[in-house]
């Protein structure tokens, strides 16, 4: 695996504990009942998945062009 696909796969790893982490927190404001603090997380969640989209795209693509990390599959996530 070249530099630029090790740096690509971290960039995915952060935004995904990113996404689990905010995730994390709206479903505690959930269970909490806590209207307001649950749309702020909403919105976060959604920034979050975002990122997360093109940290995955932004792999993908680099994998497309340089085949250099056969062994990792990122899968698409599925439409919602």
């Amino acid at each position: 695996m070249c530099e630029d696909a090790k740096y690509a796969l971290l960039k995915y790893l952060d935004a995904l504990e990113e996404y689990d982490r905010v995730h994390l927190m709206l479903l505690a404001a959930c269970r909490a009942n806590d209207a307001e603090a649950a749309e702020g997380y909403r919105v976060l969640v959604r920034e979050a998945k975002l990122k997360l989209r093109a940290a995955r795209e932004r792999f993908q693509e680099h994998q497309k062009a340089h085949n250099c990390c056969d062994a990792i599959r990122l899968e698409e996530e599925p439409e919602q």
